[in-house]
Formats: structure tokens, sequence, C-alpha cells
């Protein structure tokens, strides 16, 4: 497919008008295809395995949580078990679609809570409730190994509903925001290693911030930064009280000193909207809406540049979207799923992608999946390159929110030679090379281009609180040995469990393997 010349970004403070003209122009003659759905230019969305009848899309509860384990299993919840009648959470295998339930043992629910994977790969639960007026300040492990599968830890110090859970590059993990029932302005860092309340693990700590106090939003889209000690706010999911323009003020966040420093104007607050950091110090949000008519713009802010700016990018995303799912693929794609042009009456059905490192980037409609996914839906990469979507909210005419459904992107449909890990590490240091053997399967001519990490997901309400691509340099290759050069350190890429994928010049990932990055 001929995808022609399409208009670089334009700075988001005053756009010429033919460049977005021009863009418009450019998505309606290039993507005629789509009608063929042929799936090497759309991709293909499929039941999954285990999806229960008469038509097998159905879960035997709501995905309103899902965070990817490094057993390969996808641990999800919906209400959790504080509350009458809800199942509890359970693992899928997708490789045999199995379910088994992993009850937790406590009262309080789990839904609307935050939640990151720790250094060792456990998930860290905390916040939640009902509501923002009966909101919780209990916390919970789901261990890999050890006590588990399920162990309370040390309570935060503020209830909160819909918080942020972010892992910072020392493998603590920030609280921010949460309502209880106003929007919690204090901070606060969970120390698994510390010393905390007996019969607890871990210990929370406030960030030392100052009066005036920030009063984010609820699910604020926050982002570990290559600079030492400093996260990024780039909006949030959903405003509670405060104005809808708060969140075109965007901030760095100094988690040591509790520093807060303003970095621009956002040109769209992405409300109900979606966020990712799509290499490190790159942030992409998308869509949403305020009070107005669902939005399909995108912006991108880079924090390798001296003075980060947002900018703009036209034309935005072929469907205004709001609640929709942004998950980074192997390829450094981004992939948005599902979302809604309304408050839930009219679903967006056409996944699309997006290549940020094209010269001249833009969105590419993709195929229309079977089921809605819009408020309290998830979405999830897996190891062999396809995506999970599950979850969401039932829409008029549409059948049950506990379903799932299965992605797979055009590069599994190219005929091209695929990747195969033959050796990786199960971890690897920060700063220290490393070996790896791989061959290329399939009809000869490619080779092998990049190793990419992903970082394992873990996403409620449309946002991955940590999702993180990190492109690594091949330093040496010589036949099937490959010698690999890791981050730096946690500031690009926190410590804890990731897939590591090998990309051919084609774009066609491996398979990837678990490795845990310490």
């Amino acid at each position: 497919m001929n995808f022609g010349v399409v208009p670089p970004l334009c700075r988001s403070h005053g756009g010429a008008l033919w460049v977005l003209l021009l863009g418009l122009m450019v998505v309606a003659v290039c993507f005629p295809a789509l009608a063929q759905q042929d799936p090497e230019d759309v991709g293909r969305w499929d039941p999954p395995l285990g999806g229960l009848p008469p038509d097998g899309y159905t879960w035997p509860l709501q995905a309103i949580h899902a965070a990817h384990l490094p057993s390969e299993r996808i641990l999800v919840w919906d209400f959790g078990e504080g509350v009458p009648e809800d199942p509890p959470p359970q693992l899928w295998n997708p490789t045999d679609g199995s379910f088994n339930v992993v009850e937790t043992g406590v009262d309080f629910p789990l839904y609307c809570s935050g939640h990151a994977a720790l250094g060792d790969g456990s998930v860290l639960v905390a916040g939640g409730g009902p509501g923002p007026g009966q909101a919780h300040a209990e916390a919970i492990i789901f261990l890999l190994t050890g006590l588990g599968p399920w162990k309370q830890v040390a309570s935060m110090n503020f209830t909160r509903w819909y918080p942020t859970l972010t892992t910072l590059a020392d493998g603590g993990v920030l609280a921010t925001s949460g309502s209880n029932p106003n929007p919690v302005a204090i901070p606060e860092i969970y120390n698994p290693l510390a010393v905390g309340p007996i019969g607890t693990l871990g210990a929370w700590s406030n960030v030392p911030v100052s009066p005036p106090y920030k009063e984010l939003s609820n699910y604020p889209f926050m982002f570990v930064l290559p600079q030492e000690n400093k996260v990024f706010f780039a909006g949030a999911v959903h405003t509670p009280d405060e104005t809808p323009e708060d969140d075109a003020w965007t901030y760095t966040l100094d988690v040591a000193t509790g520093e807060w420093t303003f970095v621009d104007f956002s040109p769209f607050t992405g409300e109900h909207g979606s966020a990712v950091m799509y290499e490190p110090g790159k942030v992409l949000k998308s869509g949403g809406a305020t009070e107005g008519p669902t939005e399909n713009e995108t912006a991108i802010i880079d924090f390798t540049e001296q003075t980060p700016m947002w900018e703009s990018i036209f034309p935005g995303m072929t469907e205004p979207r709001r609640h929709h799912n942004l998950v980074l693929l192997p390829t450094g794609q981004i992939l948005a799923i599902g979302g809604s042009i309304d408050l839930g009456a009219v679903p967006v059905l056409p996944a699309e992608w997006f290549d940020p490192n094209e010269p001249f980037p833009v969105w590419r409609p993709l195929a229309e999946m079977t089921r809605p996914r819009a408020p309290h839906s998830t979405a999830v990469l897996l190891r062999d390159g396809r995506v999970l979507a599950c979850g969401g909210e039932e829409f008029p005419g549409h059948p049950s929110s506990t379903s799932a459904e299965m992605f797979s992107p055009p590069y599994l449909f190219t005929g091209e030679d695929r990747p195969v890990i033959g050796f990786a590490p199960k971890s690897i240091s920060y700063g220290q090379d490393f070996r790896m053997t791989a061959k290329l399967i399939g009809p000869g001519g490619s080779v092998i281009e990049k190793a990419t990490l992903v970082r394992l997901a873990s996403v409620t309400h449309s946002f991955d609180h940590n999702q993180r691509f990190v492109e690594l340099e091949i330093v040496a290759q010589a036949g099937n040995r490959l010698t690999v050069r890791p981050p730096a350190d946690g500031n690009f890429a926190p410590p804890g469990y990731y897939m590591i994928f090998l990309v051919t010049d084609f774009g066609v990932p491996s398979v990837g393997e678990y490795i845990l990055v310490e």
C-alpha cells in the first residue's frame, strides 16, 4: 500500500491552515484499501482462547483492570471481592485460554484502584473504592513467589479513588492524585524495601510538596523522565471538580524536592483521552473531550530537547475517540483501540496506528473490532505480538461488556521473515552489554534491524500507568549472535519485567521473551 506524502509536525500555537488541509486530503486519498479488509493492510480481530459460548467472545468477568505477568498470564479484575456478588480476580492464560481464580482475602474493593509492577514483577494495587466519597487507603500486592498470591501491605497515608501509580527509577512507586472526595494534592511513594507496620510489607512516605498545592485530576498521566528524579504530568483521564483548562497546564515534579515546574500549555486537555511515553522522554496524548464534541487531536512533547514544547500532529486520529486505549507495539508503533464519540452511545470500532518515527507520521486506519471498548476498557500487548482488548461498558445494541477479543496487527501477515530468539538472558543490568542469539524464518532477504524492550502492561480505565518502549542499540552482530546495549539506568527504563523483541528491516517482530531489567 502506498501511503503518499504526509505533512510534518506543526507547532500547535499557530500551524498553517494549508498543512491541515493537505493532511486531510492525504488521509482521504491514501486509505481506500481499508474496505478490502486485507489483514496485511489492516490486521485482523479474532475471539480469544477460552471465550465462552455462544459467541466465543464472552469472559467470566468485566476486565476493568489488567496486569501482564512475566508468567505470561494476565491478571484481570473488575470490582473485586469488596463488592457483594462480584467475582474475584482471575488469571487468564493466553496459551490455552484457561482462567484461574485468585481470591484476595480482603474485604475492600480493588475497583478504581491504581496499580503498578514492582521491580520483581509483583503487582502493587492501591486505593480505589465504589466512588470518590468512599475511597480507601489500603494496598495489596499480587506476589509471584513467596507468601502469595496476595499479601496486604502498608496502607497509603491518604485515601485515593482513581490514583495513578508510577514505578520510579529506583523501584519505588509514586501514588499521585485520586479523590477522597476532593483531589489529593500530596503525592506519596511506596518503598518495598522499607520496614512498615507489623504484619505488612514496605512503607509509604509523602513527597515534600509545599503550598500552594496542585490538585491534579483523577488518573493523571504521569511519566518518568530521563532526567534524575523527574516525573512529567501530561494531563489526566478524568477531571472531577476543577475546570478542564487546568489539564492544559503541564508540569514536571521533582520527587526528591517536591518542586513542581511549569513546562508548557498543551493544545488540548486530553480529558477522557489517553497518553503514552513512546520513547524515553517523548510523550504522546490523543483524543478525549471536555464539555464539547469528542476530539481526534494528537500532540507530542519531547524532553530530549532543551526546551520541551507541545507539538500538534496534523491531521489527528482518523476517528474522534474518548476512553480509548493506546498500546505500544514491539515495532515502536502506537495502536489506538476502541473509544466512543460521545458518552457511551456510539462506539468507535476501527482501530488505527501511528508510527512516530516515520519522516511524515500519520495515523492509519485498521480493521474494526467486533465489540465496543470505551469506559473501563483495557488493552494488553502479548508476547506473540498480538493485542488483547477486553472490558469496557455496554453500548445500546451491542453485547455485554464481559468479553474480550484479540487483534493481530498487519506485521503478522506480511509473509516476510520473522525473527526467532534462540537465547536471551533472564535478566540484564543497566549499562552492561549482553548477548543474544537469533535466526530468521521465512522466504529470506530480511535482516534484524533493532532490538526493543516493552514494559509489561498495567492498565485500567483506558490508560496504562507504566507503559514504556525502549529501542536498544545492537552494538555487534556476527551470524546469529548479537551484542546488545541495555538502557543506561532506571530513568530510561524503570526496574522490572519487560518483553524483549527483535525486529526486521521489514518491521516484523519476533515473539518476545520476558527479561528482568535491574
